[in-house]
């Protein structure tokens, strides 16, 4: 993975750059700006996370039925119909809801 596709996975996945830092890597957000920019190599802990996140995005948009699905602002919100889910859940959950919105308005 290089730095260039860990921002766009991390944008994809709908993570701020210090929820991706704190969450995915459990870094300073400083040393995540440093790794999309290519100053530093990506860990390969931080590239297998980010990979089963794009895995578990891409089967929740395979199985994920559009008029079932829910968008919730915020993450309280979430937990509510959701009671294990975690953030970084809910943002995959976000993700999936916006691409799945744009197909279905085709």
């Amino acid at each position: 993975m290089t730095n260039i596709e860990l921002q766009a996975a991390r944008k994809l996945l709908f993570l701020s750059v210090r929820e991706a830092a704190e969450m995915i890597g459990e870094f300073s957000v400083r040393h995540w700006q440093h790794l999309e920019a290519g100053d530093r190599t990506i860990h390969e802990d931080v590239k297998s996370k980010m990979l089963v996140l794009l895995n578990l995005r891409q089967e929740l948009l395979q199985n994920q039925c559009v008029e079932k699905a829910e968008y919730f602002l915020k993450f309280q919100d979430f937990q509510k119909k959701n009671p294990r889910g975690t953030e970084i859940d809910w943002k995959i959950q976000q993700s999936v809801f916006a691409q799945n919105m744009t197909r279905s308005k085709k």
